[in-house]
């Protein structure tokens, strides 16, 4: 398949051969896009640094925006691996703000979106300790 918008549809057929009319997804209009594109740009790590340590089972994760250099991002989506301690993923984050995003499990602060300057925009994700989380998810926190 290629990069396009397609249709699909679907209908029954009986053991005898007697067939249904076709159920067609979204009433004819586009059900769904194939992007097979990685967006033209990676977000740029900036704090906690490599191979630093922390105290903190909460820092603040703070990373350089990809958003100037690639308009069409829609989310970012955050990973954290506590080994056998409870891994989880925040999925959703707004790619570009002018005021922070705060939900029941993080805030995400948004840093320099406000001017003309896109070298300055800076995203500092912190989670928050909340019954949102799943049991399996160390309530957001690193161990």
């Amino acid at each position: 398949m290629s990069d396009a918008s397609y249709y699909w549809r679907v209908k029954a057929i009986d053991s005898a051969a007697a067939e249904s009319s076709y159920t067609t997804a979204n009433t004819g209009s586009i059900a769904f896009r194939l992007d097979t594109a990685l967006p033209a740009a990676t977000p740029q790590l900036d704090s906690p640094a490599d191979n630093s340590y922390t105290t903190s089972t909460r820092p603040g994760f703070r990373w350089k925006s990809a958003y100037a250099s690639d308009s069409t991002l829609s989310s970012y989506t955050f990973e954290i691996d506590n080994g056998s301690s409870g891994d989880f993923t925040i999925s959703g984050i707004p790619t570009n703000r002018t005021s922070d995003y705060d939900t029941s499990t993080y805030l995400a602060v948004y840093q320099g979106f406000s001017d003309a300057d896109t070298g300055n925009d800076y995203i500092t994700l912190t989670t928050k300790s909340s019954s949102s989380w799943g049991t399996s998810q160390n309530d957001g926190a690193l161990k």
